[in-house]
């Protein structure tokens, strides 16, 4: 079974074709074409994912890698800080490469990175010390909480649907 795939250099416009291999653990598409990060939900027990070097402007379609831990998206065309909100729903990602891209001039945005990625260890190649850490999250604290109760009620939610779907599945049968 193929665990370690490396696609960079080949001029890759669109990722397509690769869903079948679920048993990838390393992934890299760097220095290709692609606009888009898409193809990649089957991937769940992937891990690490190079995109470096490549035109995405928006991050996204990587809903179920849960154990993604390193993700390269540096070099790309990604210019919204509220985009990076979007990888904090991985849960071990603890290296991040996003260097290169127009956010990245963005003011605050290294400490806007560090306290919204819950577990950053590593940031565009430079280590997240525990003191710039407690920083980033004093800095942005009460915009933290209402994101955490946010998405604390959106869990419950989901909770209670799921719940009510189980219910209603069984009073059909």
């Amino acid at each position: 079974k193929l665990t370690k795939l490396q696609l960079d250099n080949n001029e890759i416009e669109k990722i397509d074709n690769i869903g079948h291999l679920i048993h990838l653990v390393w992934l890299d598409l760097s220095f290709n074409k692609i606009t888009s990060i898409e193809g990649l939900n089957n991937l769940t027990k992937l891990e690490d994912l190079s995109l470096f070097s490549n035109r995405i402007s928006v991050l996204g379609g990587m809903d179920n890698l849960h154990a993604l831990k390193s993700l390269s998206v540096g070099r790309n065309r990604i210019n919204d800080l509220s985009q990076l909100l979007y990888l904090r729903r991985f849960k071990k990602l603890s290296i991040l490469n996003l260097a290169e891209n127009p956010v990245c001039n963005a003011n605050d945005y290294r400490t806007y990175v560090i306290a919204r990625v819950k577990n950053i260890r590593y940031l565009d190649h430079k280590l997240v010390d525990e003191n710039t850490l407690r920083q980033a999250k004093e800095q942005y604290q009460e915009e933290l909480r209402e994101l955490m109760n946010s998405e604390k009620q959106e869990e419950e939610d989901e909770e209670q649907e799921t719940k009510h779907a189980a219910r209603t599945h069984i009073l059909k049968e």
